[in-house]
């Protein structure tokens, strides 16, 4: 990440996460007595700030310079590395999944950016790092670290937390 990048981060989260080895893989210290239902319910709220950022929550947007498409702007390229990180855990009907279309649809879609995230960036994706995730989602597989996303990712912070905080108030 770049420096301006860390120290935007330290400022409002604290340091980041520190590692420890737990169930045979790296995971924040924070996330080792996580529940599924918890993991869940933070990957919902991730998917909707992510749809928000990029199509305002519309599951028909459409970029027509980009070829971005549905609810998290996806674009062929990416379509295609998701897709075949789906195949290759086993998911064998995503190969009949079509960008011009199934992009659309919100289920594939989060399935095919869960696809990408677990090919690029699996230890960002298991200690839920959702602001590295969505600056990978919008810079490609090194998107974290370009200072290109630095904006991107403070954009996105706004609308999680925004998210978080309506969250709050309604339980």
């Amino acid at each position: 990440m770049s420096e301006e990048y860390d120290e935007w981060y330290d400022k409002e989260h604290g340091a980041m996460p520190k590692f420890v080895l737990g169930k045979g893989i790296d995971v924040p210290e924070e996330t080792v007595e996580r529940t599924e239902e918890s993991v869940k319910k933070d990957l919902d709220l991730y998917f909707e700030a992510l749809g928000q950022k990029e199509s305002s929550g519309n599951p028909k947007a459409r970029n027509v310079k980009e070829n971005a498409l549905g609810l998290y702007q996806i674009r062929p390229a990416f379509w295609s590395d998701g897709v075949g990180q789906l195949v290759k855990e086993g998911l064998d009907e995503a190969k009949t999944w079509k960008h011009e279309v199934d992009a659309f649809d919100p289920e594939k879609a989060r399935l095919v950016t869960m696809g990408y995230m677990k090919r690029y960036i699996p230890s960002r994706l298991r200690a839920l790092d959702f602001i590295g995730m969505a600056r990978t989602h919008n810079g490609g597989p090194k998107g974290a670290k370009r200072r290109s996303t630095d904006k991107y990712g403070r954009d996105f912070d706004v609308i999680l937390k925004g998210l978080r905080d309506g969250q709050k108030t309604e339980n």
